[in-house]
């Protein structure tokens, strides 16, 4: 979390007012909306945090070339000197990025969730081949995708690409026969259009196993970086049954997509 003496000189820099900066969330509740003079403006604090200097310069730096080359994803600003990073102090610093138009994708609104996104999903990934893209970091105007979270991007198996997608595309539908029609009906989609994004596909063969390995993956991290004493009771029963799980050596889906 986010102290408020932090806040107040991000903001007093920005020349914002603490009070008019609206929370749009994050893993420790570190993004914000502000207005810059009439201009909206996404703003990620970075305090205390796992994430490096250098982590995150590399991050805008790859989302900035990325957007030069046409692909549809924010774009970091360079609001001071010749660098995307604003320090506060030793280990505190943040920066910013220009808001987009749109709406975050909603599973609810089948308007919107259905075939066609999830091959616009798959297409884009393809062209980008950026593992974070999930539900909850993409935003739709129209018929256009922006992805938005490029926190932890790292070089990987494209595969693994492609299971974090699955996976926390799978979490919108209760565990059953209805999540495995989902599951493979979503896939198959989102293979469509990754598939024009990025012909090579010969790593599809160990997607079961990037699946639980993301799965493990989630478990670690939540278990390393969420504050305990802050998590409900559903929260802890979610990390105990993910405990359990990897433990008793199950699969994540239940079945396998590539037999």
């Amino acid at each position: 979390m986010i102290t408020e003496s932090v806040k107040s000189q991000v903001f007093t820099q920005l020349g914002c007012q603490s009070s008019e900066a609206k929370l749009l969330g994050g893993y420790n509740q570190h993004v914000f909306e502000v207005n810059r003079g009439g201009e909206k403006l996404v703003v990620k604090i970075e305090e205390g945090s796992a994430a490096s200097e250098q982590d995150v310069l590399s991050e805008c730096e790859w989302l900035s070339y990325t957007h030069e080359h046409g692909l549809g994803v924010i774009r970091p600003l360079q609001i001071a000197a010749d660098t995307y990073l604003n320090r506060i102090s030793e280990g505190c610093f943040f920066v910013v990025y220009e808001k987009v138009e749109g709406a975050h994708v909603s599973p609810q609104d089948k308007d919107v969730w259905n075939h066609d996104l999830f091959e616009r999903w798959g297409e884009t990934m393809g062209q980008d081949a950026h593992p974070r893209q999930n539900v909850s970091t993409c935003s739709s105007a129209a018929t256009a995708l922006t992805l938005l979270d490029f926190g932890d991007s790292e070089y990987h198996w494209f595969a693994y690409d492609i299971a974090i997608a699955v996976y926390h595309t799978a979490q919108t539908v209760l565990k059953g026969p209805a999540r495995k029609e989902f599951v493979h009906s979503f896939f198959q989609s989102f293979m469509e259009g990754y598939s024009r994004g990025n012909p090579s596909t010969v790593s599809l063969s160990q997607i079961d196993f990037f699946i639980d390995y993301r799965h493990l993956f989630s478990y670690a991290y939540h278990s390393v970086h969420a504050d305990m004493s802050q998590l409900t009771d559903q929260q802890h029963k979610y990390l105990d049954d993910m405990r359990l799980s990897l433990q008793n050596g199950e699969s994540y889906l239940g079945f396998q997509l590539r037999s």
